[in-house]
């Protein structure tokens, strides 16, 4: 993406700055589609200036091969996420890290049975974060692979630290779907998607 179709996204989303501030942006963060669509989302926000952008933190162990970029604003997002009170929305993000394709609202509802599960992808999808429901499968949740990658190595690189509590979660989650698959259809339906788990 150029530095100009970067800056145009940006204006279009309704980030505010001068032509210089927005170009700038879109070139220290590799001009990446990705990138600039989800900084068109953060920095859209009331009272959100596309200068601090510069502050959102490098990842120094991530190539920008391997999406540097991206992995840095989605990384900001989910930070912004929870200190801004939307907990639901960003549990949601996390728990798409833990497969490897899309899910269905089924399976999210049972992994965590305490969301409000229409609000948290409402929240997500507003911000770029999840595709739109399909109109072929609206039952379908999924995101940009580069998301999920995402979330998946911080979810690996934090079991290694907290290698108990993760555990104990994946778990919890795999007990919940369980009880909550039984019969010969439903075990069916269960094997499909604890295939789906990263391994």
């Amino acid at each position: 993406m150029s530095s100009e179709a970067g800056k145009h996204i940006l204006r279009f989303a309704g980030v505010r700055g001068s032509d210089e501030a927005l170009e700038a942006t879109v070139s220290s963060f590799g001009n990446h589609a990705l990138a600039i669509n989800l900084l068109s989302a953060l920095y859209a926000q009331p009272g959100h200036k596309i200068e601090d952008a510069k502050l959102i933190p490098d990842l120094p162990e991530i190539s920008v091969e391997k999406g540097k970029h991206p992995r840095r604003v989605i990384a900001a997002f989910e930070r912004w996420l929870i200190e801004n009170g939307k907990t639901e929305a960003a549990r949601v993000l996390q728990l798409l890290g833990l497969f490897d394709r899309p899910i269905s609202k089924e399976v999210i509802a049972v992994a965590d049975p305490s969301l409000n599960l229409s609000d948290a992808l409402a929240v997500l999808r507003r911000h770029h974060l999840i595709f739109e429901e399909s109109r072929h499968d609206p039952e379908e949740v999924d995101c940009h692979p580069l998301i999920r990658e995402h979330l998946r190595s911080c979810f690996k690189r934090s079991s290694r630290s907290n290698g108990r509590r993760h555990m104990g979660r994946c778990t919890n989650i795999t007990r919940r779907c369980r009880r909550n698959y039984t019969g010969s259809i439903c075990r069916i339906r269960w094997r499909r998607w604890s295939r789906c788990f990263w391994r």
